[in-house]
Order: C-alpha cells, then structure tokens, then sequence
C-alpha cells in the first residue's frame, strides 16, 4: 500500500466542498433561463416565480426562491455525477486487474483524492438540501446522504475499501443521466424532443447496467469479503447499506419507468384530456356535452382556486404554505402532489346559494370528490349534473348550493391539498381531499399512514408526482387487477365518464 496521509484526504475534502460553494455562485445566471416552447404560457409565468422556500432550517446556503434552488441544486450535482463518473470509470480501468483483486486494500493518490473530492461534494449537498427542503424528499436524501457519508467517511479515514468507493462512483454515469432528465424537465424542453427521449433511453439502459448490474456485482463481494472489510464495518456494508440501496434503486426504477414509458399522456388535438359528444341542442347551439377521459392522474384543483382562511380572508391554492389554517380551523398539512407550469383540464361548476344570491365557481377535476347537500355523501364532481346540490358556504353556514352551469375549461396549474380531516372548502364549497376513489370514507382510512408520514416528516407542496408510499397503493391495485379484482376495483374507480353544459 501507498504510504497516503488522512491530512491529504481533509484538504481535498475541504477544497472540494469551497469548489462546489463556488460554483453554485457561478451558475446562478443559468437558474434564471427559460425556454420558451410553450406558447400557452405568456410572459410573466415564462419569468420564474419567487416561491417562498418552505425549508425547516435557514442557513446561509437557503435560497429564497424555492425554484431557482432545484435548478442550482440539480445543476451541481449533474457537474459532481460528470467529473466522478468519469474519474471512477477511468479509475477502474486504468489499475485493473490490481484494483478488482482487491477492493479492501486497494489504494492509489489518484482513487484516494477522487473519493475525498466526492466527500466533499456530498458535505456541501447535506447542508444544502437541509437548507433548502423538508417533508418526505427531505428524509430520503438525509436517508441516502447519511449512508454515503458514513461509507466514504470511514473509508477515507482507515485508507480502506477505497476500490469499494471507486466502484459506487462508476454508478455516478447513470447520474448524469438521472439529472440531465430533471434539468430537462425544469427548462421546459419538450419530452418529445429527441434529446429528451434519447436521454430517457439511454438513463433506463445505464440504470440497469450500473445501478442493478454493478451493483449485484459489489453486492457479491461484500459479503465474499467478509470481516476483511472491517470487524463491523463490514456489517454496515452487508446489512445495511446494501439493503438499503437496494430499496431507493427499486423504488427509483420503478418511477423512472412509470413516469417516461408507462404513464399515459394526453394526445386528443383540443388540448383537452377527453373527448366529448354533443347529445342536446337547442336552435342550433349545444346545451350538453357526453365527455369520456382516460386521465387516470386527479388533478384536483387549480391554482387560482380560493381557500378562505380563519382569519376569513381568502388565499389563492397557489399562494398557500404549508400550515396555514383554513377556515375550519385545521392546518394544511401538505399537498399530495402539485405543478405550477402547465395548462390542465378541470371542470368549472358555477354554484348559486339557495338562500341568497352568493355564487361562485370551483375549477375541478372530474375525479375529485366533492359533498352533495342532499345525501351528504361524497361524489366524483364528474357525476353532478346542472341542478344538483352540492354543500356550500354562505355566511359561514352549510347551505345548498345548486349546480347551474359546468363547463370544460383549462387553468394553471394544479394543486391536491391535504388536511387532518380529509376535507376542506374551496371556492366555497365543501369537497374532499381525495379523487379517483368513490367512498371517501375509505380514502381516509387509506391514507391514515401517509398522513401519520406527514405528520412525522413534515408535509411539502413542491411534488408533481404522487408521494411514492401512495404509488405502492396504486401498484397494489394493478396487482389486485391482474388477478381478477377488475370489478371490485371498478365498483370504487371513477369510471371516466361525465357531462358539461359547454366547453371552454
């Protein structure tokens, strides 16, 4: 072995982790770009909002603006993913077949400074997203970060099982890949762009080789190495890190892959998620519209939809943070799932108090649930027709409220806010936290784990996709559906079907 000093791996650390500080100061003009492919959007929402960031702790490293961090965040670790693939995959050649004989013992200046560079790297990411993030996404990076660290800390420090490091550092290729898709995604370049497409190509091709392949490789010979790893760092390897990993790459896999290739998009040439038939006219003019939408994903409400508050005063969804207190008093623990960008499909429910002339209109998904007034049952607002009662708010009182006009319309944006009681008043009218599912009294009970998360983790609004721990339920689903559950699960489903009085 190479006479290496720890000293030498504290100062490549520590220069690594100003390198980074120094960058993220660096790339600040590239946070501010916008590509401008969607002619919907006009100037103001192409300029990027200044979100307030809903991060626990407030350091020097937190942004104000919640979005211009996911972009810096995600910028600098596509750069540390880049430079360390390519030092481990060069790395792993160049002294093969010495490094592969022995990864314990196994040490060079070259594989020792590139693994304390990105030790530094994942010190300067730690207080960063502490900094920067909370609720769920928060606890599975510390998650992901804590086991990293320990493994190169310890690594580093006994000048031991670096060829082991240099081995997870080749898994940094398919990274490059993983945040070139993000940053995709966060510029507004269009999926159907063939860089796009050959990006989630190639990202599900390298995590099969590097993240599943290379690591049932190194998997194997952990435990062929045994104890020579270290008395107990070798049971930190083998029954913990290991397990764990493998858990956050099959949880990772399998939204990568629903997301890109198995997640339905919308097609139809209108913009709209559904396809509608004439079936009334009067003197010519369309009266009502059939409507069918194969959307499986709710998009519940719009963001210009309005939350009265306790104080009385209203909110747009948009503009609510985690914690304000509606007006039945209970917090707004977090959102479901939620995105600013993008025109989406909602119906507009023109509602008009029985008892004076108060009106108002909620925008919302045809599978959300809201409470009809005569049965005080939950019902998919699909299924609610012109004349119908739903449960509306007038002068702080539960009345009825009657349906006179739906319309098919687009909005920006879409928010799923989530309270302690499952429901909550939007656009004055009384409506669940829930959609797809029928009953909400069982969507309740469903979803009392993940608001037990919540509660544990804290809540966020910055998600677009269903919390993983719901994604597991629809996959349950899917399960109970290829053993012959189709009709139970159709007996709570939204079946897709609705009626409008015009379109939009």
């Amino acid at each position: 072995m190479q006479p290496i000093s720890l000293l030498s791996g504290i100062i490549c650390a520590t220069w690594s982790f100003v390198f980074f500080i120094i960058c993220q100061h660096l790339i600040q003009p590239l946070t501010e770009i916008y590509h401008p492919h969607n002619d919907r959007d006009n100037v103001e929402k192409r300029k990027m909002k200044m979100v307030q960031n809903p991060s626990y702790i407030r350091t020097w490293f937190t942004d104000s603006n919640a979005e211009r961090w996911i972009r810096k965040n995600t910028l600098i670790s596509f750069f540390h993913a880049f430079i360390t693939g390519i030092l481990g995959f060069y790395s792993c050649w160049t002294y093969s077949p010495d490094i592969h004989r022995d990864y314990v013992n196994h040490i060079t200046w070259f594989t020792y400074l590139t693994c304390s560079f990105s030790f530094g790297y994942f010190c300067y990411d730690t207080i960063d997203i502490i900094s920067n993030q909370q609720g769920s996404e928060l606890l599975e990076m510390m998650i992901h970060h804590a086991l990293t660290l320990t493994l190169f800390g310890t690594s580093i420090i006994r000048r031991a099982n670096i060829g082991y490091l240099m081995l997870a550092l080749i898994v940094e290729i398919n990274s490059v890949f993983l945040h070139l898709r993000k940053l995709f995604h966060q510029y507004n370049i269009p999926r159907e762009s063939l860089i796009v497409r050959l990006t989630m190509v190639t990202n599900i091709i390298t995590f099969l080789i590097f993240r599943f392949g290379l690591f049932i490789y190194g998997s194997i010979t952990i435990f062929r190495d045994g104890e020579r790893a270290g008395s107990y760092f070798h049971i930190f390897l083998g029954y913990i890190l290991v397990p764990t990993i493998w858990i956050i790459n099959i949880v990772l896999f399998y939204r990568l892959l629903y997301t890109d290739f198995l997640k339905k998009r919308k097609t139809n040439q209108s913009g709209y998620d559904s396809t509608c038939t004439c079936n009334t006219v009067t003197s010519g003019v369309c009266m009502q519209y059939t409507c069918s939408t194969t959307a499986k994903s709710p998009n519940c409400f719009a963001g210009t939809s309005l939350i009265t508050l306790a104080d009385g005063t209203f909110k747009a969804l948009a503009d609510i943070q985690i914690g304000d207190q509606n007006n039945t008093i209970e917090p707004i623990t977090s959102f479901i799932h939620a995105k600013r960008q993008g025109l989406f499909t909602f119906l507009a429910l023109q509602i008009q108090s029985v008892v004076s002339n108060l009106s108002s209109t909620i925008l919302v998904s045809a599978n959300h649930l809201i409470f009809d007034y005569d049965s005080g049952e939950a019902r998919f607002a699909g299924k609610f027709r012109v004349g119908d009662r739903v449960q509306f708010i007038d002068n702080s009182e539960i009345v009825p409220g009657e349906i006179v006009h739906i319309q098919l319309t687009k909005q920006q944006g879409y928010y799923a806010p989530l309270t302690p009681s499952g429901t909550i008043i939007i656009d004055g009218v009384v409506a669940s936290n829930y959609a797809t599912v029928s009953n909400h009294a069982l969507a309740h009970q469903l979803m009392g784990i993940y608001r037990w998360w919540i509660d544990l983790v804290g809540g966020s609004k910055w998600s677009e996709e269903i919390p993983w721990m719901l994604q597991i339920m629809l996959s349950i689903e899917q399960v109970i559906r290829w053993f012959g559950g189709q009709i139970v699960i159709n007996n709570f489903n939204y079946d897709g079907q609705f009626k409008v009085s015009s379109i939009a």
